[in-house]
């Protein structure tokens, strides 16, 4: 019986190459990451009209994918800038080695400062800042992408949702 190292043991356990080796522990960081990662954003389930917000955000996102992106979110108070910003957020998060989400940046920015330069981040990262300050984005040359209002199907399809709701709770209740 001789002395074993880590060299046959690895063989032995992996029973392939190196390669597969680093993209083994690849996948299981990964789905470790996701199983323990709880500060994702929670967004509803079913918010009208998001699927193609979304689609046109990450889309927009994925210019110069090698570069540092900043894209700012910007419309009118209540139009769905942050929501779209968490739901892109949820469904993008994995995908990045770190992430973070900062609400009520104004309060934030005043405790701990902003992101400032492009150079504060690795290449390929994206940063999403949601304003009703379109002037502010182009000030500082973050790529603009405005909201969409709901157009008058979806508002439709809103409008019933909530009478539906307002519906089963007036039943419930009596």
């Amino acid at each position: 019986m001789g002395i074993r190292t880590y060299k046959d043991d690895k063989k032995l356990f992996f029973g392939r190459n190196n390669q597969d080796e680093l993209q083994l522990i690849k996948d299981i960081v990964n789905k470790v990451s996701k199983m323990i990662r709880p500060l994702t954003p929670r967004v509803k389930d079913n918010l009208v009209g998001i699927e193609a917000r979304m689609d046109a955000l990450i889309s927009n996102m994925q210019n110069g994918s090698e570069c540092v992106l900043m894209i700012g979110i910007w419309g009118v108070g209540g139009g769905g800038k942050t929501t779209l910003a968490n739901s892109v957020y949820s469904k993008i998060y994995s995908e990045y080695d770190g992430c973070c989400f900062i609400e009520n940046i104004r309060d934030e920015s005043l405790k701990n400062g902003v992101a400032g330069s492009f150079n504060w981040f690795a290449k390929g990262s994206r940063i999403i800042i949601t304003t009703r300050n379109v002037h502010l984005l182009k000030a500082h040359e973050v790529v603009v992408h405005g909201i969409s209002l709901l157009n008058n199907d979806e508002a439709t399809k809103l409008l019933r949702k909530w009478v539906n709701n307002l519906i089963n709770r007036c039943k419930q209740s009596g």
